[in-house]
């Protein structure tokens, strides 16, 4: 699946680093297709279809009560405000579920 990131120096991905590797995975095991500089970017990139990403629940909150971009709480031990966005607005995919396991 396609996942959209924010910049290397962004705190949020920083965080998603912290999750993944939580769950034996790092930033290589995510199809990163894009870099992007903020997270309106990256939302508004999910929201077109262009794949899924990581976002912060503040930021994303406004999208999502729209029905702009469905999201999914991730099932960490990290503490952390992010949520999981995607076009589809449905349940993950399959693939996906590794992140919440």
């Amino acid at each position: 699946m396609p996942y959209l990131a924010r910049g290397d120096n962004s705190g949020g991905f920083r965080e998603v680093l912290k999750v993944l590797a939580e769950k034996g995975l790092d930033e290589r095991d995510l199809n990163i297709i894009w870099r992007l500089e903020n997270s309106c970017s990256v939302i508004n990139a999910v929201s077109e279809g262009l794949g899924v990403s990581v976002i912060s629940w503040t930021q994303s909150s406004k999208y999502v009560k729209a029905g702009l971009v469905g999201f999914v709480p991730f099932d960490t031990e990290t503490v952390s405000y992010l949520k999981l966005i995607d076009h589809w607005r449905a349940p993950i995919p399959l693939s996906m579920h590794s992140l919440n396991s």
